[in-house]
């Protein structure tokens, strides 16, 4: 099983990833300046239509080697996620990344990586980025 995905947002494509929380089709829009850094709406979909379950995970962000288009994971900077029970049922959740310490011509690389479903014994990190409209 899959269980990260990498997103290029020079790409402006999709992907699905599989996961303990079941397969999520992921996209992230425009990459945006602010005043940290970027921002970027990271959209989490379920694959087939059904209702999200309470999710969380982590995104990393980061440049790209200029000559293999490879992600340069070395100085990447993370945070992690959470699509809380409160927000669902929907099939769908944005997230609203604030990506430190790159612009957005730097940003080359955004991974979702240790997908999870919240339950009492795996809960999300206190300090995990909420959807849009729940923070």
């Amino acid at each position: 099983m899959c269980r990260y995905l990498c997103l290029y947002p020079a790409a402006k494509t999709a992907a699905e990833v599989q996961s303990e929380a079941g397969t999520l089709r992921v996209s992230v829009d425009q990459v945006e300046a602010e005043a940290s850094g970027a921002r970027a709406p990271l959209h989490i979909r379920s694959a087939d239509g059904a209702a999200l379950m309470p999710l969380h995970g982590i995104v990393d962000w980061g440049q790209v080697d200029a000559a293999t288009g490879k992600p340069l994971t070395a100085d990447a900077l993370s945070q992690p996620i959470s699509v809380p029970a409160s927000l669902l049922p929907r099939t769908e959740a944005t997230i609203e990344l604030r990506m430190s310490g790159l612009t957005p011509e730097q940003v080359g690389f955004i991974r979702l990586h240790d997908i999870q479903p919240d339950t009492p014994q795996n809960p999300p990190a206190s300090d995990a980025t909420k959807p849009v409209g729940s923070q």
